[in-house]
């Protein structure tokens, strides 16, 4: 990012001033009076460059402090006292800084800039290159970060997203989001995080290296205490053992008569049965804060049969203030009140 600036400021600088400064040792020890005229023209030609380098580094500065306020207004991290979300103060090596990071209990999420990548390599993204990351042996996607509210459903509404969320042209630096399992940390404060952009399977290059921090899990559960639900689209009965709650993730537990076998066989027919039921009940649950707004965990994204229960979980992109539910509903039934 800085390179291009710097090679299109030297090509404009006029030959004779940098024949002024182009003096090797004999000349300056044989010099008997100091050259005014050539001794301003290097202090001249230094306090462009020293201009040009302070500027720039504002530029890409100011461009990572926006994406940090971006993230807090978007994650709404201020207002709901997340204490899970970790802001990083311009940390980060050559090719990596570091914006900001947040545990959803599963994954330990980054939010990070690379640099520099060009606008023809920000085009090609995601069907030619993409951003590896890896801890240790583990390796993943690096997504490039765009708004939650985008309608992403063919290529090109993929590739317009990048360009205006992800990308910033002048600086040339990529945001993206790294999706960590938190087991990779393995009890550790911190871990080794290599960046490489990449086609297909082979490496162009690495952006390098940065140290992340495992933020803490914040957590809450309600226990419903057994109680059963009727799917009257479905007929079918499940029983609400709890909700585990983090600022952006849920796990719902139930129990239903079919549970183990559905696991074990994996039956297709049951599968989808089941986990349109289980997709109901988290979709149309309510969870209601003490200001009267609420809100709905939204279609499960993974289920898994664990100790004789099932445990479905639901994602999502803001944050929410898990502290101040009072009430959980499920359409005319209270599941919950505290």
């Amino acid at each position: 990012m800085i390179k291009p600036k710097l090679h299109m400021a030297l090509t404009e600088i006029d030959d004779r001033f940098l024949s002024m400064v182009d003096l090797n040792e004999k000349e300056i020890h044989s010099m008997k009076k100091p050259n005014t005229r050539k001794l301003f023209s290097s202090l001249l030609i230094a306090a462009l460059l020293v201009s040009l380098f302070t500027a720039t580094a504002f530029a890409i500065s100011s461009i990572h402090a926006k994406e940090q306020e971006r993230l807090r207004e978007e994650l709404q991290v201020t207002e709901n006292e997340i204490r899970s979300y970790l802001e990083y103060l311009e940390e980060g090596s050559r090719g990596v800084t570091l914006l900001s990071s947040i545990n959803d209990g599963s994954f330990q999420k980054i939010y990070l800039d690379v640099s520099p990548v060009s606008v023809e390599e920000a085009e090609r993204f995601p069907e030619t290159l993409s951003v590896i990351w890896a801890v240790g042996d583990s390796k993943g996607l690096a997504l490039p970060y765009v708004r939650s509210d985008r309608q992403l459903a063919q290529y090109s509404d993929i590739h317009k997203a990048i360009l205006e969320d992800s990308y910033d042209a002048e600086s040339g630096t990529l945001m993206l989001e790294c999706s960590i399992p938190v087991d990779v940390f393995a009890g550790k404060d911190s871990e080794e995080l290599s960046l490489a952009l990449c086609e297909e399977t082979k490496e162009l290059r690495s952006f390098g290296t940065v140290t992340v921090k495992a933020t803490e899990k914040e957590t809450r559960y309600f226990d419903f205490g057994g109680l059963v639900y009727h799917d009257a689209e479905h007929d079918k009965d499940i029983t609400l053992l709890g909700l585990e709650l983090t600022p952006v993730s849920a796990v719902w537990h139930f129990r239903h008569d079919k549970d183990e076998e559905i696991h074990r066989t994996r039956d297709q027919n049951m599968l989808v049965t089941w986990g349109s039921v289980e997709d109901t009940v988290a979709k149309n649950a309510r969870l209601h804060f003490s200001d009267g707004a609420t809100f709905s965990t939204g279609g499960t994204m993974t289920a898994n049969f664990t100790d004789g229960t099932v445990a479905c979980e639901c994602f999502w992109n803001r944050t929410i203030n898990i502290s101040d539910i009072v009430r959980i509903t499920l359409d005319d039934l209270v599941i919950w009140e505290g």
